[in-house]
């Protein structure tokens, strides 16, 4: 293994293989999601909101471990928790780089009130349209003018405020939506403070095949020369009831490696169940990976080096 090691180093420039340095923390404020969107699963997990005080053990202990940065998101709708100004407020005390990514659907005046006096660090809204037909193919169940309208208000708000966050909004490129790319870039001058560009990705392997679009003249078929995914090496994910997991988006618990108990963290962080992921990837056994890793994207490409690309074409 340490000869496997010896050679994988090269593409992990940052961190080492042979000690993971858990650098951030997905934190799942709730698994509710308001929308049916065509590229996510709907998690079959009991639906629930974390508890301010399980986030407080879950922070002070992400901070003895080093952590830096703290993501209040997975599979559900960050924004839907009815205390989500707290719980920003809760990670920005502990001086965390906090961040959010939404769909925007309910985010009304109260809660973008909520947004600005908590410190949050950024906010990005998942759109992928700039027509209400498109939109409503894609993020089923939304109300695109909403969305908009939301977006609006919050830039109003952050300026008005003077506030340094950041507002960030992510284009799917597929062919559906492909010929809204100049009209997305129109409406969005002087919304958002970025646009980031994405293809859709067979993430964790349980994607449905026909949702995959080719873009023409694009070669996004960079290989992962390494077989490895960054996650279980910089990473922690934990569920609203406090499972953990190492993937950002195991919507149903798949790669569970430990139930999070106060002190643990870092426990469950060096563990032998996590260590048995990160051995199984190093050496190539695929068949002792979690099935959710089998298949899935982000260990056959490299997605930064695709993500980059995407970029610098269309932006």
């Amino acid at each position: 293994m340490k000869e496997i090691v010896k050679n994988m180093q090269k593409y992990f420039t940052g961190y080492s293989l042979e000690t993971p340095k858990l650098n951030t923390l997905n934190i799942e404020l709730t698994n509710v999601c308001d929308l049916n969107c065509v590229m996510c699963r709907k998690s079959k997990r009991e639906k629930g909101f974390m508890s301010r005080e399980l986030l407080s053990d879950i922070l002070e202990d992400a901070g003895e471990a080093g952590v830096e940065q703290v993501a209040l998101h997975t599979v559900g709708e960050s924004i839907l928790h009815p205390e989500i100004g707290n719980m920003i407020k809760t990670c920005k005390k502990l001086d965390f780089y906090v961040y959010i990514d939404v769909n925007g659907n309910s985010l009304d005046k109260g809660k973008a009130k909520q947004l600005i006096e908590s410190g949050l660090d950024s906010i990005k809204f998942s759109v992928d349209a700039a027509s209400p037909g498109t939109y409503s193919r894609i993020r089923r169940g939304g109300d695109f003018g909403k969305v908009y309208e939301n977006m609006r208000y919050l830039r109003h708000l952050r300026d008005k405020n003077k506030s340094r966050m950041k507002i960030f909004t992510l284009f799917i490129i597929s062919k559906d939506n492909i010929h809204e790319l100049d009209a997305f870039k129109k409406a969005m001058a002087g919304v958002v403070d970025e646009i980031q560009y994405n293809v859709l990705n067979n993430a964790a392997g349980r994607m449905p095949v026909e949702l995959f679009n080719e873009i023409k003249g694009v070669d996004l078929s960079v290989p992962n020369k390494t077989g490895l995914c960054a996650n279980p090496w910089t990473r922690l994910v934990i569920t609203w009831d406090g499972r953990v997991s190492m993937c950002c988006i195991d919507f149903d618990m798949d790669m569970c490696v430990g139930e999070y108990k106060r002190g643990n963290l870092l426990d469950i962080w060096n563990g032998k169940a996590a260590w048995k992921v990160r051995e199984a990837m190093i050496e190539k056994k695929t068949d002792e990976l979690p099935m959710i890793c089998r298949g899935c994207d982000g260990i056959l490409y490299d997605i930064p080096e695709r993500n980059k690309i995407i970029n610098e074409i269309f932006k």
